[in-house]
């Protein structure tokens, strides 16, 4: 994923609708467990 200006928050929104912080929470998930 790379970043831009509509990463810096969770709160703040991409033109698209989407929240990227989220996404990257998500995605952290999908990757497995922290040891």
């Amino acid at each position: 994923m790379f970043r831009n200006q509509y990463d810096s928050d969770v709160t703040v929104w991409s033109p698209q609708g989407r929240l990227h912080q989220v996404e990257y929470a998500i995605a952290a998930v999908k990757l497995g467990t922290a040891t």
